[in-house]
């Protein structure tokens, strides 16, 4: 008995559970985890391209490193997003990619703030 049995048996026991409502968390679940994969592996690329760069240069660097990694797992969740519709439990799977997308998008627009924060420093100082 592998892992996911163990885990349907004991939710089964504490409250009846429909077949398809698992179903569509594991599949979200599953997006959702191949979306943070993909972000790891951008992110990570970029940080060791920013490794030589000065302080604040490497901190606009990663920044930019983290806007291209949250925007291509925005994307990535945004194309997977019509397996919501072949799931049973279509709102509830609607719902939490729409919290996910929203999350990415507060936070692209965060770090974007911050970078362009970060120029005005940098070349105010400059002058």
């Amino acid at each position: 008995m592998n892992k996911l049995d163990e885990h349907l048996d004991r939710i089964q026991e504490f409250e009846p559970i429909s077949t398809a409502v698992v179903l569509t968390v594991i599949s979200a679940a599953n997006l959702l985890m191949g979306a943070t994969r993909l972000y790891k592996q951008n992110f990570t690329k970029a940080s060791r391209a920013c490794s030589d760069l000065e302080t604040k240069e490497k901190a606009m660097c990663l920044l930019r490193a983290k806007i291209l990694a949250k925007n291509t797992q925005r994307q990535y969740i945004r194309s997977n997003f019509s397996k919501c519709m072949k799931t049973k439990d279509v709102n509830k799977c609607k719902i939490k990619f729409s919290s996910k997308m929203q999350k990415l998008t507060d936070e692209i627009e965060f770090y974007t703030d911050r970078l362009q924060s970060l120029k005005k420093e940098l070349y105010t100082k400059i002058k």
